[in-house]
Parts: C-alpha cells; structure tokens; sequence
C-alpha cells in the first residue's frame, strides 16, 4: 500500500522566537534629556523625503552605486534591532550597517543573538573589508568607513561620526533607535538636510528617547520598528 503523504510542517514566524536578553535590555528608568538642534530647511526636507530608487537584485558593494542603510541603537536598542531585522527583506540591494553601543563590549555574542530574528546574513565588520548588499554588517567602537569606486570599506580608528558622512547622502538611510548617541543627532540631520532618508524608532516606545525625539522634532519620521522596516523596504524597492 502507497505510504500515506507526510504531514505538511508547520510555518515558522519570528513571533514565537526565544532570544537570549542582551546586555542593556532592562535600563534602569530615566528622565529623558533635552537637547535642542535646529532642523534643516523645510525644501532639504522635501528632497529627502520624495527620494525613491529601482530594486536591484544583491549584488557586491563594487558594482553597484548605491549607499548605504545606517542603524544607530544603545540602550534598550537590541529589541528593537531584533524586530527591525525581522522586517527588513534578504534583498535589501544596499549594505545595512549596525551599530549598537554594549557595555561590555560583546558584539560577537550580539551577532549570534541578532542572527536567529534577521531574514539578511549578519557578520562583524573588519576594517580592510568592504560591506555588501543584502548583508548586515555589526560596527564595534574604533571602526570607521568611506566610500570610494562605489565601495563601502570599512577602516580602522573611526567615529560613528565620521561613519555618518561618509554616507553617499541621496542614496543612504539612517534609523536612529532607542538610545542612540544624542552627539550623532547634528551629523545625521545634516544627512537628511543633503536629502538622505532619516527616520527613527517611536520616541513614545523608546527606553531611551533623546536621540530619537531629537530627529523626529526637526521633521524625520517616526515609527515602530516593523513600520521602520516597511518603509525601508519601499524607499529600496
């Protein structure tokens, strides 16, 4: 007798996965920072937001011209990476870079833990290495980039800062999560200024808003993070 067909397994969804906490996933409680910066001119604001590009398929830094998606987190950030990385689609044609600030220092440990929520390949960034589309790639303190032919290379003795303009404005993104570096804000809004995408996490859901409040005051757009990653997902497709 024919053997009976066997039983169709069930979808997995990123809803029921277990994560190990990250260090900085609990912050203690804090009054949120003030911090005033002036936003740029409302026709900056319309260039960045009208911006769109063609889908591309993956293909290596070198040979594409594009930029890159920039993703700023720290405390209370890993769970919101963790569900933006759920969202973000396997063919993002530009480099995603991460930087997520731990106090103790753990970054392998982050990509492991990272790697089991994302639907895109995540590694440490190595300075001489070049970063690819549809690849996140976790930043570590000390390492910077630039952009040279196209390509996206990371270098060693870098800020965050410098990684900022670096960007290729026009063809570039950057996410300013849930404790982001509050110092970044003036680099980041002088992105969206030259008409980059700039949006951040939903201050109102943040553990640590200033950074995120700061961006979203002077114009960028705020969200959860799966609506983040929804929207990215229309400005590359």
């Amino acid at each position: 007798a024919a053997k009976p067909a066997p039983a169709a397994r069930a979808g997995i969804g990123f809803s029921n996965l277990e994560l190990v906490p990250m260090d900085g996933d609990a912050p203690a409680a804090a009054e949120p920072v003030a911090v005033a910066f002036a936003p740029p001119s409302s026709a900056a604001l319309e260039r960045g937001n009208g911006l769109s590009l063609a889908a591309e398929d993956a293909k290596p830094a070198q040979s594409i011209s594009s930029g890159a998606l920039l993703v700023l987190a720290g405390l209370g950030g890993p769970d919101a990476v963790r569900q933006l990385l759920a969202g973000l689609p396997p063919t993002l044609p530009v480099p995603v870079l991460l930087y997520q600030h731990l106090d103790t220092g753990k970054h392998d440990r982050l990509v492991d833990q990272l790697a089991k929520a994302s639907q895109l390949p995540l590694d440490l960034a190595v300075a001489g290495k070049l970063a690819f589309p549809g690849r996140v790639s976790v930043l570590v303190p000390g390492l910077g980039a630039r952009f040279e032919d196209g390509s996206l290379q990371f270098t060693a003795g870098g800020q965050l800062a410098d990684v900022v303009a670096a960007l290729p404005a026009a063809e570039s993104g950057v996410l300013v999560l849930s404790g982001a570096d509050p110092a970044l804000v003036p680099a980041v809004l002088q992105l969206m200024a030259d008409g980059g995408l700039v949006l951040a996490q939903d201050p109102a859901a943040c553990f640590d808003p200033t950074a995120a409040d700061a961006v979203q005051r002077a114009g960028a757009t705020a969200a959860t993070p799966a609506d983040l990653a929804a929207r990215v997902s229309q400005r590359w497709h």
